[in-house]
């Protein structure tokens, strides 16, 4: 018996013809989302050009996010170095919030598995404008409620 693989081929074209369609060459450099989530929703969003390292998260922080602060705020972090660099912990606790970090766990993947349809239609799927209306798209679907439900299933809360 032989195993073949059931995939086509030639993805939806005509029979034992190509399927010709543009795809992105030479484009494949990672994009973080960065963004504070509270009970209102997303706060200072932001996308960088590359990963999360000292420098992008300090200033991510300082100018962004630590305005949207009030005090008696918590600001969770996950345990990495290019968080805990200097100016990051001052610029929230300056504000009255408390920074806690994340306890270490095994690494997840966040990358995204599939384009939304909207970007597989489009011949320039990686191009950064549609990247930025995919994801000012999704925050917008971050409701009040959403967040809450979100928080009260983590067991986050003021009970």
């Amino acid at each position: 018996m032989v195993c073949r693989p059931r995939w086509r081929a030639f993805a939806g074209g005509h029979r034992k013809a190509r399927c010709r369609v543009a795809v992105p060459h030479g484009q494949w450099k990672p994009i973080t989302f960065v963004g504070g989530l509270t009970l209102g929703g997303i706060v200072a969003p932001m996308l960088l050009d590359g990963p999360m390292n000292g420098e992008c998260s300090r200033t991510w922080i300082e100018p962004m996010l630590a305005p949207t602060l009030e005090p008696s705020d918590v600001v969770m972090m996950d345990n990495l170095p290019g968080h805990k660099v200097i100016g990051v912990r001052q610029a929230i606790e300056q504000r009255g919030a408390a920074l806690l970090y994340l306890r270490l766990t095994r690494p997840i993947s966040t990358r995204s598995k599939t384009a939304s349809p909207s970007s597989r239609r489009s011949s320039a799927r990686m191009h950064r404008g549609l990247i930025e209306a995919d994801t000012a798209g999704a925050i917008s679907q971050f409701t009040p409620t959403e967040c809450a439900n979100f928080f009260a299933h983590a067991s986050y809360g003021s009970n």
